[in-house]
């Protein structure tokens, strides 16, 4: 494989790695993204407020 794609590969797992952890922290702390069958437009809505929950829970500090 080309160098320069082996790098691309590499960036991508990176950011891949990081919104995968995300999502499990997500979906264990609330069970009900486990069960979602909507649009992907309506999971969007339901990650983003789910993700505010969660920042407010556990503010950064």
């Amino acid at each position: 494989m080309h160098a320069d794609n082996r790098a691309d590969n590499r960036l991508l797992r990176a950011v891949r790695a990081v919104g995968e952890r995300a999502m499990a922290v997500l979906v264990g702390r609330h069970t009900a993204l486990r069960r979602i069958s909507l649009s992907p437009s309506a999971v969007g809505r339901i990650v983003q407020a789910t993700l505010a929950l969660h920042r407010y829970e556990h503010p950064i500090r």
